[in-house]
Parts: structure tokens; C-alpha cells; sequence
């Protein structure tokens, strides 16, 4: 049986099932590719060199080849369930290291909106006063904002949000609103932006106002402003959306960590 089998018959699982539209197709793209790659080999055959062969061939992507061998890991895990497998020879494969989304602070964010930027100041500002992602930001239609709340529902996670619109945010709305139908776009207009058409100009201008950071950087920067406020876990991850509280409790932790170093440094003896 070759990998393209074997998912196959995966996606006809409960698990595959209970995933939401995006992560579908994410799957489908990575099995196609892994599909690709292994070609009619038997999965049977299949060790854990394979993997790590395929993971130095692809190092130079990292976040790819973490996709692929997360999702391979899981049809081959599904492969044990059903006995075509005696084990899952991708289980336990630790990731490539990949770059973080470095945090956006308060005046980076300042600088974007106060550019005026049709699309760009637009996003950012959606971006920080929501705390949603790239994908939900640009999906966001004017017919989505109303009565002082936007409501989406979150890509990733299919979880339905109705998002309270901070009143300085509900200003840079009105104020860019003009006569457009609410049917149209919030950051882009009648047309909605491309995820990788809006990265590629995105990231070019930010490197013109030396912000070398990415848009995913934004939702970062706001849940450890949110924690350094003293919000508790739950309303973090209430509006980030987060299907556990794991994420929120992470920032949490690096919030109360700085206040307790900070409460530290000041009852020093002074010995000067």
C-alpha cells in the first residue's frame, strides 16, 4: 500500500472528519506533495531514515517539512490503527527549528496605522485590536461589522467569534467606511487579497520602516500586552480564540515572570 493509499483511507476517518475546511486542505496539499515524493513506495517499508532523509532534503523550508511530518505522522499513526502498519515509524521525529513570530509592541503598531495605508494600516489595525489571524483578517467584510461587534468565524479552528470593537478601532472603521457595500472587504475592498499577495507587499514595506517582523508577530505582541495588563488566562485566550487555554497560559507565565523579576530587583539591599 503507498502513502496515497494509506491517506486515502484516512480522510475517510472520524478524525479527518472533525477538521475544519483550511486544515483539509492543508492535509490534501502535504499528501499530495508526500505522495509526490514517496511515489509507489510500500509504506510498509517505510523507517524512520525515510522521514529523516526527507526532512534534510527540505531543511532549508522548515515550516514545510514540520507540516509534512506532522501530517505524515498522523496517517501513519492511522495506518497502526488499522493493522496495515506494525508501528509509526514518524512518531516522536523531533522538528526542524524554525524562526519565531517576533512581538509587535504598541508604538510599531502606532507607526503602521498612522501611515493611512488603504490595505496595510487597515489589517494591522483589524490585527491588533482582535487578536486574529492573517486569514481572518482579510476575510473580515463589512457585513461582519456590526452593532459595535465583528463576528467571524475563525479559519483554523471553526470556532464562531463575535469580536467587541475597541472604540478606537470602531473610529478607524468610520472613518474608512465611506460608500462601500457592506458585501465588499474590510482591508481590501471588492476583491479579497491573496494571503501570499498580501504577505509579499506587506513585508516589503515593513522592511522600508525597519520592522523586520511578521503580521502573525501582531497576534503575539497583543496576547503579551493583554498579559503584562494583568488579564487572566481565560479572557487572553477569549479573544484569541484558542481552542486550550495552553497558549494563553504561556504568556501568562512570561508576564508574571518579568513582574516577579521586576518586584525582585527592586527589594535588593542597596549595597552602593
Amino acid at each position: 500500500m503507498t502513502f496515497e493509499e494509506l491517506y486515502g483511507k484516512y480522510e475517510k476517518s472520524p478524525g479527518f472528519e472533525k477538521l475544519s475546511p483550511k486544515s483539509k486542505q492543508a492535509y490534501y496539499y502535504c499528501a499530495r506533495r508526500l505522495s509526490d515524493i514517496f511515489g509507489d513506495m510500500d509504506v510498509a517499508k517505510m523507517r524512520r531514515s525515510t522521514f529523516v532523509e526527507l526532512q534534510a532534503r527540505l531543511r532549508d523550508k522548515p515550516a514545510l517539512v514540520n507540516l509534512f511530518t506532522r501530517i505524515a505522522s498522523i496517517v501513519m499513526s492511522y495506518g497502526v490503527d488499522l493493522d496495515i502498519l506494525p508501528s509509526n515509524p514518524v512518531a516522536g521525529l523531533k522538528s526542524l527549528k524554525t524562526g519565531s513570530h517576533e512581538k509587535w509592541n504598541p508604538e510599531e503598531v502606532r507607526t503602521v496605522i498612522a501611515m493611512r495605508d488603504r490595505k496595510l494600516s487597515t489589517a494591522v489595525a483589524l490585527a491588533w485590536y482582535t487578536g486574529q489571524r492573517e486569514g481572518d483578517i482579510l476575510s473580515m467584510r463589512w457585513s461582519d461589522y456590526t452593532d459595535g461587534y465583528i463576528s467571524i468565524v475563525q479559519q483554523k479552528t471553526g470556532r464562531e467569534m463575535k469580536i467587541k470593537v475597541h472604540p478606537d478601532l470602531e473610529g478607524y472603521l468610520n472613518s474608512i467606511r465611506g460608500t462601500e457595500p457592506d458585501e465588499f472587504f474590510i482591508v481590501s475592498g471588492k476583491l479579497k487579497t491573496s494571503g501570499g499577495s498580501f504577505r509579499s507587499t506587506f513585508g516589503r514595506k515593513m522592511k522600508l520602516l525597519g520592522i523586520n517582523k511578521t503580521f502573525h508577530g501582531i497576534r503575539k505582541g497583543v496576547a503579551c500586552s493583554l498579559a503584562e495588563n494583568g488579564r487572566s488566562i481565560n479572557e487572553i485566550a477569549a479573544i484569541l480564540g484558542h481552542k486550550t487555554i495552553r497558549m494563553a497560559a504561556y504568556y501568562a507565565d512570561q508576564a508574571s515572570g518579568k513582574r516577579l523579576a521586576e518586584n525582585a530587583v527592586s527589594s535588593i539591599v542597596s549595597c552602593v
